[in-house]
């Protein structure tokens, strides 16, 4: 099969073997980077795994584990923290995900090597179906794979299992792929995206309820203007769903700032007098406040109840400080190379080395920013005419927004980086800028 001449053709050129050769060659590099994972997963964290190399549940880090063994055992979405029983700790689709998984088999290589197979698989025919309809050639839809595998950072954090960051990784860069395509049918899938992301992870909450209205405002197609309402429906049913299931089971609605029981918890870390001192070279966890809760909680909401209280008085007192800090989480939004959220070493040091992974997400998120405000703003008269880089300034915006309100890590930043990637491949063709436009 003759590469240099598939890398010169069209998507739509391509024919059925040949998109099951480059799709085969996609799925054998997955395997071989999962299985690469797990060993050294499995080496670096072997408690997780037992003598016959089964996940253990209950191990799984980041609130996880209790939840995801009481839903494989039970069916039971709740678990013990601080001697407090939870049931909006977390939000469902990653424990779920990983619970049907282990109900196959509890083989940890089986977990990883299949989820993997799966998201990647997803994103594939996202990338391949949006780009060939804007009748790209092979050789940028290449470049987009590459800048998914090329950064070791990123890959090991989409391969991973145990935060949401995995799932977000596939869904963000899903949905800007199909809303810079012309998919007639792009709209149904990108709800279904928008109601999943929803019910992964707190942060995306501002990004998942703003967006959709932006699209009802910038679209002005007169094929899709039903059928652009599907996103902002998709998440209305996913706040409904889990806001049901809240009230239900605990008497009061999930939503906004009490999307998750412990977000004020979470927040908390941020509204500290030691944060500056401690991030982002040194991880959050060891700020201790976080964990001195009082004897009077008995729910989750009180535990909400307790640590909002907190968070209004450090507010009222140290919003200067609080200020002053969303300056460090930009710096290490945009220029941040170095590791970090580190624990100290068996010696008590604190080790942050360059990331080399950190260099080039900064490059490329940067360059795309620059680029894009740049050409907004040039051709701002022609503002429907600007839809990628009206989408790309949306995402990266509203997804910056609440990290610089909470804090921001590496792994929390995979995702825009590799949109920013998208961004400036699809800037490489100037006939794919005009026809996408």
């Amino acid at each position: 099969m003759n590469l240099v001449k598939i890398f010169n053709l069209k998507l739509t050129d391509l024919s059925k073997k040949e998109i099951v050769f480059i799709f085969l060659t996609y799925v054998l590099i997955i395997i071989v980077a999962s299985l690469l994972f797990c060993k050294l997963y499995s080496e670096k964290y072997p408690y997780m795994v037992d003598e016959n190399f089964n996940l253990i549940l209950k191990n799984i880090p980041f609130h996880h584990g209790g939840l995801i063994e009481n839903l494989f055992n039970f069916w039971k979405f709740e678990q013990t923290y601080l001697d407090i029983k939870f049931v909006l700790l977390k939000m469902p689709i990653l424990p779920i995900f990983i619970t049907l998984l282990s109900k196959i088999s509890l083989n940890f290589y089986f977990i990883v090597i299949t989820k993997n197979i799966l998201q990647f698989s997803f994103l594939f025919f996202v990338i391949f179906s949006c780009l060939k309809s804007i009748n790209i050639e092979v050789k940028y839809f290449g470049l987009f794979i590459l800048s998914i595998f090329y950064n070791p950072y990123n890959f090991f954090t989409s391969l991973n299992f145990e935060y949401e960051d995995f799932l977000i990784i596939i869904i963000l860069p899903s949905i800007f792929c199909l809303l810079i395509s012309k998919l007639k049918n792009r709209y149904y899938l990108t709800s279904v995206l928008f109601f999943f992301l929803y019910l992964t992870k707190t942060s995306m909450f501002l990004l998942c309820i703003v967006l959709p209205l932006l699209i009802l405002f910038y679209e002005k197609s007169k094929e899709q203007k039903i059928k652009k309402f599907l996103p902002a429906i998709a998440v209305i049913i996913a706040i409904f769903s889990w806001g049901s299931y809240g009230y239900f089971k605990t008497g009061k609605f999930p939503f906004g700032s009490t999307l998750s029981s412990i977000n004020s918890n979470a927040l908390s870390v941020a509204l500290n007098k030691n944060f500056y001192l401690t991030y982002p070279n040194k991880s959050v966890d060891l700020i201790e406040d976080q964990y001195i809760i009082s004897t009077n909680i008995e729910n989750e909401w009180d535990f909400f109840d307790y640590f909002q209280k907190k968070n209004n008085e450090y507010l009222k007192d140290n919003f200067p400080r609080y200020f002053k800090d969303s300056f460090i989480k930009m710096k290490f939004i945009f220029f941040g190379i170095h590791t970090d959220g580190v624990h100290p070493d068996k010696d008590g040091n604190f080790r942050n080395p360059i990331r080399y992974s950190n260099i080039f997400n900064r490059l490329i998120l940067n360059t795309a920013l620059i680029v894009s405000i740049i050409i907004f703003f040039k051709n701002v008269r022609y503002f429907y005419k600007n839809k990628i880089e009206f989408y790309f300034l949306s995402i990266f915006s509203l997804n910056i927004f609440t990290h610089i309100v909470a804090w921001a890590t590496s792994k929390h930043l995979v995702a825009i980086s590799i949109i920013g990637g998208f961004y400036l491949i699809l800037k490489l063709n100037k006939k794919l800028g005009k026809a996408s436009s």
